[in-house]
């Protein structure tokens, strides 16, 4: 599910620089996900944005197109304060974003 071209790319064949990435994105995602889903109890679309936004590069990163486009469309349903619309696109990068962590961790051991 997860694509790790771009980061074989800029590693330059570099394996240790691949794990880091990978590592960096196994430990940070999870927080900024757990706190979108504050914002979305808390009905702060403006959380929601912001930690939204920030796990955007991340998930470009390890190729999770659908999660990506997913981001996308959750900023702009924060920004139109769209409740229905975050609550549906989160619940699809939340998928997205567990099952590759999973995938991830098992690929690389960590």
């Amino acid at each position: 599910m997860y694509n790790l071209t771009k980061i074989e790319e800029l590693s330059g064949g570099d394996e240790d620089f691949i794990v880091s990435v990978v590592t960096l994105f196994i430990e940070e995602v999870p927080e900024d996900m757990q706190k979108i889903e504050e914002g979305i109890a808390e009905k702060d679309y403006h959380k929601v944005y912001q930690n939204a936004h920030k796990i955007k590069p991340n998930v470009d990163l390890v190729g999770l197109d659908v999660a990506f486009q997913a981001i996308l469309e959750i900023e702009q349903s924060a920004r139109a304060e769209n409740h229905e619309e975050v609550v549906a696109k989160y619940e699809v990068i939340y998928k997205e974003i567990t099952t590759a962590i999973a995938d991830l961790k098992r690929d690389y051991n960590i």
